[in-house]
């Protein structure tokens, strides 16, 4: 009997032991979902951590935790940068030592002592190269007047050109014709003076020399056609004129 009721004793409280388990793990869990949970991560399931005021807890430790996990990773990123940036740094003044240590030991250049002699041989070298020089630059100054001009000139047709002269300056000129000849007359001219002779010629082919202005004014050629057939004129001048006049044909 005794024994029976130690059993029963026995069973009874293994009973309890395991709805007391099963109790706790249920307030456990009620207080997880409503409390924890609510709390440290803003997770509300059940609605009552937002009723009250746990949900804003979390929300907010949340905020604060991201935070400062954002904060960790900009020094670390930062830190990293800077390595970098000392790394760049260290390397550059390495490579401008290296580079001044090569300017140093740079082997030393010897010039070589120049004598009178040479100076005086590179004087007549470069006196022989430039005399050509020269020569040319003379040749284009005397030539930078010369023009050559090309006419064609028909049966009875006249035709006259003239050059703007300061008085004693000079005109060289030399003209030809082909298919025909032609009549001439050299002449100057000017506001008072209608007309000055130089020279003169009747069914010419060719002619040339040289004018001397008497006066400030025009001065050229007039020529006529007297043959059957065009005539094609060509003249080169130059000389010390200020301009040349347009052609004028009659």
């Amino acid at each position: 009997m005794q024994q029976n009721i130690e059993m029963t004793n026995i069973n009874t409280s293994a009973k309890q032991l395991v709805m007391s388990t099963i109790l706790a793990a249920v307030v456990a869990g009620g207080i997880l979902v409503t409390v924890v949970l609510p709390s440290e991560y803003a997770i509300d399931v059940t609605g009552v951590g937002k009723l009250i005021g746990l949900q804003r807890m979390g929300e907010i430790k949340q905020s604060l935790a991201q935070d400062a996990l954002k904060a960790e990773q900009q020094s670390l990123l930062e830190a990293a940068t800077e390595e970098v940036a000392s790394s760049q740094s260290l390397n550059q003044s390495k490579a401008l030592s290296e580079s001044s240590e090569k300017q140093i030991i740079a082997p030393q250049i010897i010039v070589p002592q120049i004598t009178k002699v040479a100076v005086e041989e590179a004087a007549k070298e470069a006196a022989k190269k430039e005399e050509p020089q020269k020569i040319q630059q003379a040749e284009a100054t005397k030539d930078a007047s010369q023009i050559t001009q090309h006419y064609t000139i028909k049966p009875n047709d006249s035709l006259e050109l003239k050059v703007a002269m300061a008085q004693g300056k000079e005109l060289r000129y030399n003209w030809q014709v082909e298919g025909g000849t032609l009549n001439f007359d050299n002449h100057g001219d000017r506001p008072g003076v209608k007309y000055f002779n130089y020279s003169k010629g009747r069914n010419v082919k060719s002619d040339g020399g040289k004018i001397t202005a008497e006066f400030d004014g025009n001065h050229g050629w007039f020529w006529r056609n007297r043959s059957a057939g065009t005539v094609a004129l060509t003249i080169t001048f130059s000389g010390d004129y200020t301009e040349v006049k347009a052609p004028v044909r009659n």
